[in-house]
């Protein structure tokens, strides 16, 4: 039996090419993460010199907040309980929102009819500041979880809502007609050609919600709560007390990093190729 040498060098060349491609995609992201480190390390380090220098009022210490971080989490006076009450509220409200946003999201992208009528309200809404809505809510619904989690999904659902709509419009008219031609369904065409077409979308606006409902559950209960991370961020402001709110605020912040991750690992799953086509931009 005879060998191809040319085929058997072309096959080494081609194998030492994609192995040198990934490790310097590894030393890329290495650098990346090692840049990212080294520079959060250094803010830390210059915040704690200017803050070894200043009142603890204007602006406190790392040292400072990480302690009264440890004794809200495990010491006397435990916060667990406000915890518990805002991520209730905020995945309460999120999930609300993914489901108000998909459904009339779909229906506004596929019907030119749909979007004809509602588009003045879509654009008015959107652009209505909705934090006015938080009193007539408190009087309508009054002081507690239900105001909030209504605020919550205010907030939430446009993203997801226009994200959706754009989707419907962005999916190519060839693939339905395929489809329609194929003999499928107009529930397979949706089922099998849309939702897919669509699902990148409205996972990018549900990664923008995910981050949103933290800032609608801090705005909330700082206005019309007695209870939760809101809370506890206006009574710590009001009194001075700089530490324990910037305290609450790495709680809040570690929120939204969840969430956003959340979302950022549910699109490598179920929508690996909208990862792909923003890595080649």
């Amino acid at each position: 039996m005879a060998v191809n040498l040319e085929e058997g060098f072309s096959g080494s060349a081609e194998l030492l090419t994609n192995e040198s491609a990934s490790s310097a995609s590894r030393l890329r992201m290495s650098r990346k993460y090692s840049g990212t480190l080294y520079l959060l390390v250094s803010l830390l380090v210059l915040w704690q010199i200017i803050g070894s220098f200043l009142d603890p009022i204007y602006i406190s210490s790392p040292t400072l907040v990480a302690s009264n971080l440890w004794e809200m989490l495990f010491g006397k006076t435990q916060i667990w309980h406000d915890i518990a009450v805002s991520a209730s509220e905020m995945y309460i409200g999120l999930a609300i929102a993914l489901v108000i946003g998909s459904v009339f999201g779909l229906a506004i992208g596929r019907s030119r009819v749909i979007r004809g009528i509602t588009a003045p309200y879509v654009v008015f809404l959107n652009a209505t500041p909705l934090v006015i809505t938080l009193p007539l809510l408190a009087i309508w619904l009054g002081v507690d979880e239900k105001a909030r989690i209504v605020f919550i999904v205010l907030l939430a659902t446009w993203p997801i809502l226009l994200n959706v709509a754009a989707g419907c419009r962005n999916v190519s008219g060839r693939f339905t007609e395929l489809g329609n031609s194929a003999g499928l369904s107009r529930a397979d065409v949706i089922r099998k050609i849309i939702i897919p077409g669509v699902l990148p979308y409205f996972l990018t606006g549900a990664r923008i919600s995910a981050g949103l409902v933290v800032i609608g559950m801090v705005v909330s209960e700082m206005e019309v709560s007695l209870v939760g991370l809101g809370y506890l961020l206006a009574s710590y402001a009001s009194g001075f007390q700089t530490s324990k709110l910037l305290a609450v605020f790495v709680i809040s912040t570690i929120f939204g990093l969840i969430n956003v991750g959340i979302l950022s690992l549910a699109t490598r799953l179920w929508a690996p190729w909208a990862v792909l086509e923003r890595k080649e931009r």
